[in-house]
């Protein structure tokens, strides 16, 4: 099992939210501006009984101080999103060259 750090944690989260089956997301790109709903997952990380398995699961190697909130979990989810678009557009532009030569 690989051990805990706050990174780790946080990568799993993003994974948690995103994959629930319970979250509606909901991107629109309008002159470059985004907005974004993310329903119901999201606000699982405010639940007191869900920061308290957490902090069980961590085994004194997080605080609470250290689960991050909604407002920064959303902020997470939305930069790994846009750093998997931009290496998405990179790869396209590589396969659009080799396809035109």
């Amino acid at each position: 099992m690989e051990q805990f750090t706050h990174e780790g944690l946080m990568v799993r989260l993003q994974k948690f939210i995103v994959g629930d089956d319970q979250v509606c997301l909901q991107l629109f790109s309008v002159s470059f501006h985004f907005t974004h709903q993310i329903m119901q997952s999201i606000n699982v990380i405010d639940n007191p009984h869900f920061r308290e398995l957490l902090l069980y699961l961590g085994q004194g190697c997080i605080t609470d101080g250290e689960i991050p909130g909604r407002t920064h979990l959303t902020q997470s989810i939305m930069q790994a999103w846009r750093e998997e678009r931009e290496q998405f557009h990179q790869e396209m532009k590589v396969c659009w060259t080799w396809l035109l030569y």
